[in-house]
C-alpha cells in the first residue's frame, strides 16, 4: 500500500517479517525460527477525527481508537500523525463541457497554489479524451513557472475521461515523496470518454491509499454535471466533495481541506493476506472517543484492498 521507505519514516523503523512477526532493524531471526511460512501485511489508515464543531481533534492515542476489519476487532498497532509535508495531485477537468469555466479553474488552482507550503509537492494533469502532464511532481519551494501562466493557453475541448485522470493521478502518486498524499480533481464530474470503468479508478485509489477531494465549479442539479459520482469517490477514500460556483468562496474551502489533510492521523494495524491469493477488498470501520468517552466524528476510507502474496 506504501512503499517500505515511507513505512520506516511512519512507524520507527520496525517491518513484518514473512513469518508474520514484527522484528527491529538490523536483529536476524534467531535460529529457533518457524518452519511455516505466513504474510502479514502493514496496513496503513488516514483517519480525520473532529469534534461535533467539525475542528480537528488532537492529542488522540491509542486506546482512543476502535477498528474493525469486515466487522472483526483488530488491534492498532500504533497511532502517528506524522510528518505534515502534503503531495498533491490536481487533476484539471479540460473537455468541452467546462469551456466556460476554464478561467475560474485557473484562478481556483492559483488560490490553492497559494496555500501550499514550501517543502509541500504537488503536480497538475489535465484531461479531455487524454490525460497530460502539464506540471511534473515538484516541491512548491522549487517551482519556477506560475502554474497559470502555463494552464491559461489550454484550450478545453474533446470528451471527458474523468476514470482515466483519476487512475493516472493514483499512479503518479505512487512515487510521491511524502507519505501524505490526496488527488484533488475539479472537473463537472460526468465521465464520457474513458477507457477504465469506475471500478478501475475506485481501486487505484484503494491500492495506492489515496485521498479522494473534488471541487465542481457549479451548484449540484445544474446540467450536464454529475455531483453524485465525485461525491462517491469523496466518501469511499475518506476525502470530501465541495460544490462552489464562486471562486471568491474557495478560498476558505481550500484552508479547511489543506488543515484536515495536515491533522489527519495515520493508524497502523496488521492484516493476513488475501484468502483466494489474488487479491480481495476488506470493509473498515473506525470509531473514536476522548479522554471523557465521549464519541468523536471520524472520516476515513471504507475498504481498503489487500493483494496477492509474492512467496
Amino acid at each position: 500500500m506504501i512503499d517500505r521507505r515511507q513505512l520506516l519514516a511512519i512507524f520507527g523503523g520496525t517491518r513484518v517479517s514473512q513469518s508474520g512477526v514484527n522484528q527491529s532493524l538490523g536483529l536476524p531471526m534467531g535460529s529457533q525460527a518457524p518452519s511455516f511460512r505466513s504474510t502479514v501485511n502493514l496496513v496503513l489508515l488516514d483517519v480525520l477525527v473532529t469534534d461535533g464543531a467539525g475542528r480537528p481533534v488532537a492529542g488522540l492515542e491509542r486506546s482512543n481508537f476502535r477498528l474493525k476489519v469486515n466487522n472483526q476487532i483488530v488491534t492498532v498497532d500504533r497511532v502517528t500523525t506524522g510528518a505534515t509535508d502534503l503531495s498533491l495531485g490536481l487533476v484539471l477537468d479540460y473537455s468541452r463541457s467546462m469551456r466556460n469555466s476554464q478561467a475560474r479553474v485557473v484562478q481556483a488552482v492559483a488560490q490553492l497554489r497559494s496555500r501550499l507550503d514550501a517543502q509541500d509537492e504537488a503536480f497538475v494533469l489535465v484531461f479531455n479524451e487524454v490525460v497530460k502532464t502539464v506540471i511534473p511532481a515538484a516541491r512548491i519551494g522549487k517551482a519556477t513557472a506560475t502554474w497559470s501562466t502555463l494552464l491559461y493557453p489550454i484550450q478545453p475541448d474533446g470528451q471527458t475521461a474523468l476514470f482515466d485522470a483519476i487512475v493516472q493521478g493514483a499512479i503518479t502518486l505512487r512515487s510521491a515523496a511524502h507519505p501524505r498524499r490526496a488527488v484533488l480533481v475539479l472537473s463537472d464530474g460526468q465521465d464520457t470518454a474513458s477507457r477504465h470503468s469506475r471500478a478501475d479508478a475506485e481501486k487505484a485509489l484503494m491500492e495506492s491509499n489515496i485521498l479522494f477531494y473534488a471541487v465542481g465549479l457549479f451548484k449540484p442539479g445544474e446540467m450536464d454535471t454529475d455531483p453524485r459520482t465525485l461525491s462517491s469517490f469523496a466518501d469511499r477514500s475518506g476525502g470530501r466533495a465541495i460544490f462552489e460556483p464562486s471562486v471568491d468562496r474557495l478560498g476558505a474551502e481550500f484552508d479547511g481541506i489543506l488543515a484536515e489533510l495536515r491533522a489527519r492521523y495515520v493508524l497502523g494495524f496488521l492484516t493476513g493476506d488475501a484468502v483466494n491469493g489474488q487479491g480481495e477488498t476488506r470493509r473498515v470501520q473506525v470509531s473514536a472517543s476522548d479522554a471523557n468517552g465521549r464519541s468523536l466524528r471520524i472520516r476515513t476510507r471504507q475498504s481498503f484492498f489487500i493483494g496477492d502474496s509474492k512467496p
